[in-house]
């Protein structure tokens, strides 16, 4: 029985472990100006971005880029900030770390911005 139990919990604290390590839905954070946007993004819309991110080699050096977590995605947990003046650049918030996006996916990040009323790039 105390087998049982353990083997119970230790399920419990692994599966809550992974769900807020890597769980949760896929927002879009948009504070900026007058705008207060938190949306929660489509499985589709995640996919796409999650696929975009994942396949960027991230590099130490900061960008003249500004950056800002009120302006971001967050997919499962992880938040990614959008440069403010439409560079093609993304800050990895968890590893510190920069990416490179192509001018296509920067308008793919703005359309998806702009479904909810949220200007990208900013200014």
């Amino acid at each position: 029985m105390t087998k049982k139990i353990i083997s119970i919990l230790l399920l419990v604290c692994v599966l809550f472990t992974v769900t807020a390590c890597f769980g949760g839905p896929t927002t879009l954070n948009y504070k900026y100006k007058d705008a207060d946007i938190h949306e929660t993004l489509s499985d589709d819309t995640t996919a796409r971005l999650k696929a975009m991110f994942d396949s960027k080699q991230r590099y130490d050096n900061k960008p003249k880029s500004e950056f800002d977590d009120n302006v971001s995605i967050s997919i499962g947990g992880r938040l990614y900030d959008i440069a403010l003046n439409g560079d093609t650049k993304v800050k990895d918030v968890a590893v510190n770390k920069y990416f490179n996006i192509t001018d296509e996916e920067l308008k793919e990040i703005s359309d998806i911005f702009a479904k909810y009323n949220a200007q990208v790039p900013c200014y």
